[in-house]
């Protein structure tokens, strides 16, 4: 199947205003739930996370070049696959922000924010 032109011109907006809406209620989140202090990682932690999430990106780059053509033949398989990407960035982020934090309170807005941005793209991919 291929994408008309004027379809992926939709997708891109629509992506960005995902992208935009996840950002604000991110930042509305924090702002509840944290505060207004200001949260940070430890240096160990930050390492961590850096390196970790590179080699998360490098290892779904590398998916996404290989299969390419089938990921993006295959609707279902394209959910799944950004759902997947989302679903392991975000526990791993999780992950961190619990063990590394300075106030663990931080965390909950990662574990609010990734599972609906996944709920988000599995809405918004569809087949045309």
């Amino acid at each position: 199947m291929k994408m008309k032109r004027g379809e992926s011109v939709n997708n891109s907006s629509i992506i960005l205003f995902i992208v935009i809406f996840i950002q604000l209620l991110r930042q509305i989140l924090s702002r509840l739930i944290i505060g207004y202090e200001k949260t940070e990682i430890r240096e160990e932690g930050k390492k961590l996370q850096w390196w970790g999430l590179i080699l998360v990106a490098i290892i779904y780059l590398g998916v996404f070049f290989l299969y390419y053509h089938y990921i993006y033949s295959n609707i279902i398989v394209l959910k799944m696959f950004w759902i997947s990407f989302l679903t392991i960035s975000g526990a791993f982020n999780f992950f961190i922000e619990w063990k590394y934090s300075s106030n663990r309170k931080q965390c909950i807005v990662t574990a609010i924010i990734f599972p609906l941005a996944a709920l988000l793209v599995a809405i918004v991919i569809y087949e045309p």
